[in-house]
């Protein structure tokens, strides 16, 4: 059985902040638009499949293509990272902190088996995209006719 979580505000100087961001989690709790489980995931995945791949794409702006790993296994997709929270000096007050900062997975079960030894990754402003081939045995066989 799954069970929604809520993610609450980190503290900042405004209370009326921190309400108003409260206020949101709560609305999306509640307003049924989509299952909840998707709205609170990071980083959000798009994935389409065709006659020859599945093709995945990851929006995680604000990284560098060294600090993202992503692995496939049999039909399991894993993402991670680690987005570092920036620094803002001694004498710094943080107004307001929207932005996802630590580190990140995300494990997808892709809708068929790939080729694991012929994924291909570009990492283009901000969009991780990921092409996995579907495997031999998953693609559509055509299937000749012949007249009797």
């Amino acid at each position: 059985m799954f069970l929604p979580t809520i993610t609450l505000p980190k503290p900042s100087l405004n209370i009326l902040d921190d309400i108003h961001q409260l206020r949101n989690e709560m609305n999306r709790l509640f307003d049924g638009k989509l299952p909840f489980v998707y709205r609170n995931e990071f980083p959000p995945i798009n994935m389409k499949v065709d006659e020859d791949n599945v093709i995945v794409t990851v929006e995680i702006s604000g990284l560098n293509e060294q600090e993202i790993k992503a692995s496939v296994k049999a039909n399991i997709l894993n993402i991670s990272g680690k987005r570092v929270e920036e620094t803002i000096g001694e004498n710094g007050v943080i107004h307001r902190n929207e932005r996802f900062t630590g580190e990140f997975s995300r494990t997808i079960e892709l809708p068929a088996k790939v080729n694991a030894d012929a994924v291909t990754a570009a990492y283009k402003n901000g969009i991780l995209t990921l092409t996995l081939p579907r495997a031999e045995e998953e693609k559509a066989k055509k299937i000749e006719i012949k007249t009797a």
